[in-house]
């Protein structure tokens, strides 16, 4: 199995760079975080560069600790901003077509391990 791992801005001259990049790939791992739901929104311009060449798709929403503290909740509240919601979630895994979701916690390595499990199950069924 190859880990690949891409951080490309939110460019257009981007763009055809990403599907020769994942042509080899079982898996995709869409990455977002809990608490910009415009990081969610982000992942429908992912999915249109990789669809053609990644069929099994899973999401991982980070910050799962962070949205339950009162005070990073205040702060996002102070800029305007709502954490992602349980019914953007499941509009987003309907509308990429994912085959799971992992919450995770990266800064505290909480549920890093689901992740990678479920990359391994779903890789190795195809």
């Amino acid at each position: 199995m190859t880990l690949k791992v891409t951080s490309i801005p939110e460019d257009p001259k981007y763009n055809r760079i990403l599907p020769p990049l994942f042509a080899d790939c079982d898996v995709a791992v869409l990455c977002f975080s809990l608490k910009f739901p415009v990081s969610l929104q982000n992942l429908f311009s992912w999915d249109s560069q990789i669809q053609e060449n990644i069929k099994t798709k899973i999401l991982v929403g980070n910050h799962q600790q962070e949205i339950l503290n009162e005070v990073v909740l205040n702060n996002l509240m102070k800029k305007g901003i709502e954490p992602v919601s349980a019914a953007e979630i499941t509009d987003a895994e309907q509308r990429l077509g994912t085959k799971g979701t992992v919450f995770v916690e990266s800064k505290l390595n909480l549920n890093l391990d689901k992740v990678f499990q479920l990359v391994t199950e779903l890789g190795y069924k195809k």
